[in-house]
Formats: structure tokens, sequence, C-alpha cells
């Protein structure tokens, strides 16, 4: 799990301590009003197992971005997905920011 650490200037602006994932999930759901669910894995073992959830599944989902967290040794340790709804869409820019929040929680992971 993401390591609990005090806040500092080295730590991205949505981390909050002990809250890691949930945190992450919070931003990511609030960058775009085309993310309609944000949804967060953790790896045990060889599974994936539920972590935070904000949003709904839909019957017709639209767009749809798996993004694997890996920790600073490059292990999968999780999994961040984010859906849109049918006929919404989400550009490079929502991308890009994705995946920055992705590699800054990897960093967080400890071992």
């Amino acid at each position: 799990m993401p390591r609990k650490i005090a806040n500092s200037p080295d730590l991205p602006f949505w981390y909050q301590p002990g809250a890691a994932l949930g945190s992450a999930v919070r931003y990511l759901a609030s960058l775009s009003p085309a993310f309609s669910r944000v949804s967060a894995f953790v790896t045990q073992g060889k599974r994936l197992k539920p972590g935070p959830v904000i949003g709904n599944l839909k019957a017709e989902p639209g767009m749809h971005l798996s993004l694997l967290i890996r920790n600073r040794q490059g292990a999968i340790v999780g999994q961040i997905d984010i859906e849109s709804d049918a006929g919404a869409s989400f550009g490079a820019d929502e991308e890009a920011a994705a995946r920055r929040v992705v590699q800054e929680l990897g960093t967080l992971w400890s071992e």
C-alpha cells in the first residue's frame, strides 16, 4: 500500500496520508466531467482487489482507460480504471493528467 507520509512540498497536492488510493480516485474523478466512473484496484497475489470507486457502472459505457500502478521497482501493485458515458469522450490532456497521477501514486507505494 502507499506509504503514510506527512504532506510535504515533495508530495502531490492531491495526496492525503492514510488515504492515497481514495485521494487519487477523488482527484481523478474531479479532472473531467467526461469521467463517469473512476475505480482503484490493489494486487493481492495474482488477483486485483477492488478499492475506492467514484461513479456508477453504465449499461453502455463509452471510453475506458486502464492504467497500471507500478511501484519504484516496476512491480505492478494496482490499477486505476477510468470510464466515460456512451457518447462522452476524454482527450489527450485528460489522459496525460491521469497517467501522471498514477505514476505519482506508484512512487508513493512502499514495497
